[in-house]
């Protein structure tokens, strides 16, 4: 009975003063209570301020994305989506959509990143799902193949603040070494004071105008979202708290209630502004301009529904201080009020993966559905508007060449001229070029495969800088299926290698069984003048593949009788069994196109081995008998094993007889039947009694 008391008591001080609360109390000798002193906590345990000198035993550290402390078994993961058991601690080469899902969250414990933004859609999910995030560029440790608990850590010390990755399970001990370390709003209040309403388009009717208006517009809604903003600092859980502990506390909720209305302006703009947009394009013949158009109601509905919503939490979350008292009004529930902060935020701030925009219920959602959106049709109503200047020319070969430029003078344009003279030097059948200031689009038809090429100066979820390409095969081709996808599978694996090329890191991959297409991604690329090189390096590779499936249409280039498809060439990006065969694979190909007087070298070759391989099969394809003898007698054994190799699997009949010279394979039972798997014309130069086994 006691203790009910007390526990009723202390709701009811919370509820007053509405915050947490310190006690004094005593039980008299005939079991009443009586409550001595009370007084407000004006400072939490914990956090991310660590009254410890500084963090030990460090593997790693880097910059805070989000702060916390969060401890459980490390895990790498490559990229495409997993399975991510409890209590994980993901280390992935940057964000991905897949890893926003509420069950992906709600197993990790904290995230490391080697590339990201601190105030992109992936940092605002993490901040608002409470967990540690940081960035290391250059990992001294990544987790292996063994799972090992460590602790990420993103805070201050008194010696040292940042991101640290620890040994082992120290969440708890972190935690209770927090020293409650006050949160200074006043910079947040300032930026609010200071706001001021978008200034809508100079001419609404102009396509480049409200495309630079919606890029701007959306930066200024992610900027609304950061972790110095007052929506981050007031509606988090732990944020809630420490604000209503303040004692300015009235004066911050009045200016976050401001902020969160500007929030609201802004967004409504965004949306007027992408459907002024969408509505340039009519007339427009991709099929999805009538599936954007026709969820513009849907989703004007959807905004009008939350910011409803919003308005009414609104009105609950600045009542009890509404009255300019010391107190706040009488009849206000702590709790209550603390759920409403949380529902609040979930309305503003909250991001998960969507498949259908009727599944929205936040603004975040929404900037980032609407920001998706007009990336995805800017090239077709801007070719439908009919604005832009036009400008038709031709290729090699007479083979047309259309640009639709918007870009108000040349030094303003993201295409330099290395550019330019790269695709001028494309042999393709069409290709059509929308050019504006921030915004670089290529469709390409390239023989039997289409493609498009993508420059962005300011991507969706803070990737910045970023180059995509969307390779797709016509796989019923009249070269044969095979010979596309293993087109498709060797633009991957060298895509995939680019790191050592280009110095910008690895590509994202996501291969799309649905429409047999690849996406490459190159993000956060650090200047203006390496996407424009990468620009130019990837036309020149594009370029070198075009006819690549003619040589290797028959080949069986990883060894095995592979039904190559979209999961086939995902599994051989993906997993470290296949490094040797890809390696194999990939030299192979040079070969074969070495051998067809053509060039498979671009930018992106920098290994030596693969351009030998080349240059090898040019000379052997034409050397006569003697010249091969010398050139083999002239090479080192495993040099030479190497090339006969290529060179049997190339053209049997004449690599037979320096083969069964230098070799014993055509005699030894394994090593023929390998050989026969890759190429079966093989088999007739077997040895006898092998040819009788097989």
């Amino acid at each position: 009975m006691q203790l009910k008391a007390l526990h009723r008591g202390v709701e009811r001080l919370e509820n007053r003063l509405m915050c947490p609360v310190d006690v004094e109390f005593a039980i008299d000798h005939e079991g009443e209570l009586w409550f001595l002193q009370v007084r407000p906590v004006t400072a939490l345990p914990g956090g991310s301020s660590f009254a410890i000198a500084s963090a030990v035993n460090i593997l790693d550290q880097g910059a805070v994305v989000s702060e916390g402390a969060g401890s459980g078994m490390a895990l790498a993961v490559s990229g495409d989506e997993t399975t991510v058991p409890n209590n994980s601690v993901l280390f992935a080469d940057h964000g991905r959509e897949w890893m926003l899902r509420a069950d992906v969250l709600a197993r990790l414990r904290g995230v490391v990143f080697k590339r990201g933004g601190r105030n992109d859609h992936i940092a605002i999910t993490l901040r608002q799902a409470g967990l540690p995030c940081m960035l290391v560029n250059q990992p001294q440790w990544w987790p292996g193949a063994v799972p090992e608990p460590v602790t990420l850590v993103c805070g201050r010390f008194q010696k040292q603040d940042g991101g640290f990755i620890l040994v082992g399970d120290l969440q708890q001990e972190l935690l209770d070494s927090g020293d409650g370390a006050k949160r200074n709003y006043q910079a947040a209040m300032a930026c609010t004071a200071a706001w001021q309403p978008p200034i809508a388009p100079d001419n609404l009717s102009r396509v480049d105008h409200l495309f630079q208006w919606l890029v701007q517009s959306n930066e200024r809604l992610l900027d609304f979202m950061g972790p110095e903003r007052l929506m981050y600092l007031c509606l988090s859980n732990r944020g809630a708290v420490q604000l209503i502990m303040h004692p300015q506390r009235a004066e911050i909720i009045d200016h976050c209630a401001w902020e969160i209305r500007h929030f609201l302006v802004e967004a409504e703009a965004f949306f007027a502004g992408y459907k002024h947009l969408l509505m340039l394009g009519t007339g427009c013949d991709v099929g999805r301009y009538g599936e954007y158009r026709d969820e513009l109601d849907p989703l004007g509905k959807l905004l009008a529904t939350i910011r409803q919503s919003v308005e009414a939490l609104l009105a609950t979350f600045t009542w009890p201080f509404s009255n300019s008292a010391e107190l706040p009004r009488p009849t206000c529930n702590l709790h209550h009020w603390l759920h409403s902060c949380q529902l609040l935020s979930r309305r503003l701030l909250w991001q998960v993966t969507l498949k259908r925009c009727e599944s929205m219920h936040s603004i975040h959602q929404l900037v980032l559905w609407l920001h998706q959106r007009f990336l995805a049709m800017i090239a077709p109503v801007a070719s439908a508007s009919g604005q832009g200047t036009v400008q038709a020319r031709l290729l090699c070969e007479m083979r047309p060449i259309e640009f639709v430029d918007f870009a108000p003078a040349p030094a303003q344009q993201l295409l330099n001229a290395a550019c330019y003279q790269a695709l001028m030097a494309m042999d393709v059948s069409r290709v059509t070029v929308l050019i504006m200031p921030d915004y670089v689009q290529l469709a390409i038809e390239l023989q039997c495969h289409a493609c498009t090429l993508e420059l962005l100066t300011q991507a969706e979820g803070g990737r910045g800088r970023t180059l995509r390409l969307r390779y797709s095969e016509y796989t019923e081709s009249c070269y044969g299926q095979n010979g596309n996808w293993l087109r498709l599978w060797f633009l991957a694996q060298t895509l995939a290698q680019s790191p050592s090329a280009t110095g910008l890191g690895k590509p994202d991959i996501v291969c799309n069984d649905q429409i047999d297409q690849i996406l490459f991604e190159f993000t956060r690329i650090p200047s203006r003048e390496a996407m424009q090189r990468l620009f130019a390096d990837i036309l020149k590779l594009l370029g070198s593949i075009a006819n690549f499936d003619l040589q290797v249409n028959k080949a069986h280039l990883d060894g095995s009788q592979t039904v190559w498809n979209m999961n086939a060439i995902r599994e051989r990006l993906a997993n470290p069994a296949f490094a040797e065969v890809n390696l194999f694979a990939l030299a192979h190909g040079y070969w074969l196109r070495g051998a067809d007087k053509n060039t498979l070298i671009n930018p992106f070759t920098q290994s030596k081995a693969l351009v030998h391989r080349q240059l090898e099969a040019r000379i052997f394809c034409d050397a006569s008998p003697d010249l091969i003898d010398q050139l083999l007698s002239a090479q080192r054994d495993t040099d030479r094993r190497t090339v006969l190799w290529h060179f049997l699997l190339a053209d049997p009949d004449r690599a037979a007889a320096p083969v069964r010279k230098w070799t014993s394979w055509l005699s030894d039972e394994a090593t023929a039947t390998r050989l026969v798997s890759q190429n079966g014309h093989i088999l007739k130069y077997l040895h006898q009694p092998l040819c009788q086994v097989q």
